[in-house]
């Protein structure tokens, strides 16, 4: 499905999903890559229990994220898509991130919250500037993160 991403460690159910969201999402504003605002897109809307967790504690609101995307989106003009869509440079950095924070924590598996921790690592991309636009950063998500998990 992702023609530039190593699976070093499993991934969950919720991930696989999340990666299916994202590419569908990709295909919909006509672009050729999967990138971090695909990627929280897709985490957004799987709303996994964890991360939405972090999200009420940290008291940031899913649908100003939504917003934040639509607003620093656009749909581009219709094109052919090549295929499978392949993960931009910083979507793949965003997962490796994400993998690290996994591996720190000594989990067997890849879950969305850890994507949430590697699109906070990945401080370039769409996906950490929405997360910062609305109040997320990186310390206090991993802090509360490393006390309540």
């Amino acid at each position: 499905m992702f023609a530039n991403v190593e699976f070093r460690i499993a991934y969950s159910e919720n991930v696989r999903r999340v990666m299916r969201h994202a590419n569908r999402l990709a295909r919909k504003l006509n672009d050729d890559w999967i990138g971090t605002e695909h990627l929280l897109q897709g985490m957004l809307i799987e709303q996994d229990s964890d991360m939405m967790r972090v999200f009420t504690a940290m008291k940031t609101d899913v649908a100003a994220c939504h917003k934040e995307i639509g607003r620093l989106t656009q749909p581009r003009p219709a094109q052919r898509q090549q295929e499978p869509l392949a993960l931009t440079p910083r979507a793949k950095l965003m997962l490796d991130y994400a993998v690290t924070w996994a591996r720190r924590l000594n989990q067997a598996q890849l879950q969305p919250v850890d994507l949430l921790v590697g699109a906070l690592c990945e401080r370039e991309g769409l996906a950490a500037q929405v997360l910062m636009n609305v109040g997320l950063e990186l310390r206090g998500v991993c802090r509360y993160m490393l006390a309540s998990f």
